[in-house]
């Protein structure tokens, strides 16, 4: 619920201690989104506290949507709001030509001025397409290479038409994990689901895919799966082995737990004695090897083993397909997922591997434990 568009929070610091921080990161080779509300404001927003005290002879008073009647009550809640029942959270009318201006303005804003890399959009499927359409007009003018994600929980086809939005949040890729990793559909099912999911956009839009487990608004994967560890840990490997860009949940990489929010929100946890290692090595282990094949992003996805009954599910990631740059070097990665309760031979194509996994080596088929995975490259 912002209450200023414009300045940092002073409980964090400045605008221009953001700056910094920015500047900081980029010397890392790290780059820096910005979360933007531009369905809703909160209450304690210039313009809504200019309604609330002036009512209809407020020169703001079209910057909301639907108010019914003056004076504003928010007892009554007399006006629109984000959900239809967040009082603290009136809905901006972004087909306001001034405030469209003011908050594309705020898009380019904290770019200009702060350097920051694009912007992950809140509540996107809410807000009219022109507005985002304007909004990415100016803030690409301002950073040609920002990127422009957009908060989706279902098919966002209309919002990845090359004039909107780069990406979105993939939920429903994260619907399918969840329901296969709690046993609820078998790997048959899976990889028909995801199949389908890796064709709802047009492939242009696949490297830059927001692949998630878990995020603020929702439950902590692990707390999803039950508490348990391993299912956690498949999920990780299935995440950073997907096509796309993998978001990485704080906490997620040490086995944190939290239900829904606020509970998901909490601090993270320092402590090493606290934190599962064996989930944190498979994060490193696996982000490792992603950076040293950017082409999971784009490459081709061929399923391999599809065994129901002992709950094997094995794929082929590889360099090729459409998205291949010309003169693209052939590399390969199998997954070999065993998501039952009993260790299970797998059977790949003949051939030299290294689990990253674990360190060892196979020719051809591999023995993978219950509720355990291997992430298999040429030897």
């Amino acid at each position: 619920d912002p209450s200023d568009y414009e300045r940092v929070d002073p409980g964090f610091g400045t605008n221009q201690d953001l700056a910094g921080l920015v500047r900081d990161a980029h010397a890392r080779d790290i780059r820096v989104l910005l979360d933007g509300v531009f369905n809703h404001s909160g209450d304690r927003w210039f313009a809504f506290r200019d309604v609330r005290e002036k009512g209809e002879a407020s020169k703001y008073r079209d910057w909301f949507f639907r108010i019914e009647s003056f004076p504003v009550d928010f007892d009554a809640v007399n006006y629109e709001t984000f959900a239809n029942r967040a009082r603290s959270h009136p809905k901006l009318n972004t087909a306001n030509p001034e405030l469209r201006e003011y908050l594309v303005g705020i898009g380019e804003k904290w770019i200009r001025e702060a350097d920051v890399d694009g912007w992950r959009l809140d509540v996107a499927n809410e807000v009219d397409h022109r507005f985002w359409r304007a909004f990415r007009d100016r803030v690409k003018a301002a950073k040609p290479d920002a990127f422009i994600v957009g908060e989706a929980w279902h098919d966002a086809i209309r919002w990845l038409d090359g004039a909107q939005f780069d990406s979105v949040m993939h939920y429903p890729w994260r619907d399918a994990v969840l329901d296969y990793l709690r046993r609820e559909i078998p790997p048959s099912r899976f990889a028909g689901w995801t199949a389908r999911i890796r064709h709802m956009y047009d492939l242009s839009a696949t490297p830059g895919l927001m692949h998630l487990l878990g995020s603020h608004d929702t439950a902590r994967i692990r707390t999803e799966l039950d508490g348990s560890a391993d299912r956690a840990r498949l999920a990780a490997i299935l995440l950073l082995t997907a096509s796309g860009a993998p978001l990485v949940y704080y906490g997620d990489e040490v086995g944190m737990e939290g239900g829904d929010d606020p509970d998901s929100r909490r601090c993270m946890e320092w402590d090493p004695a606290k934190q599962d290692r064996r989930i944190l090595e498979t994060y490193r282990v696996l982000i490792r090897a992603r950076r040293e094949r950017p082409w999971l992003s784009w490459g081709a996805f061929e399923d391999v083993v599809i065994d129901d009954a002992r709950e094997i599910y094995a794929y082929r990631r590889s360099s090729t397909g459409p998205l291949a740059p010309p003169e693209t070097v052939p590399e390969e990665l199998y997954v070999a997922i065993n998501s039952g309760d009993f260790p299970s031979d797998v059977c790949l194509p003949a051939g030299r591997r290294l689990d990253l996994l674990t360190g060892n080596h196979a020719d051809g088929g591999i023995t993978v434990g219950a509720r355990d995975a291997a992430v298999l490259v040429p030897a």
